[in-house]
């Protein structure tokens, strides 16, 4: 697998080379404040999450952002 693999899948998805990197850091940063909580943390953020997918979380997001477009 290659250091970058996820940006490789989501251009092999049809996503433009132009996004791959910004789409693949968004992943990053939230991985890494997924996996800084502690299991309690984990717990209350799987709840609020719930059965949304990624598209549905962004939109959740979005609608709390003030100029956002959250017609997703």
């Amino acid at each position: 697998m290659s250091l970058n693999q996820y940006v490789e899948n989501l251009e092999e998805a049809g996503i433009a080379d132009t996004r791959t990197y910004s789409l693949n850091h968004g992943m990053e940063v939230l991985w890494g404040a997924y996996v800084m909580l502690d299991l309690s943390g984990r717990k209350a953020f799987n709840e609020f999450v719930g059965d949304r997918t990624v598209r549905e979380a962004l939109i959740q997001w979005a609608k709390t952002q003030p100029g956002n477009n959250s017609r997703l």
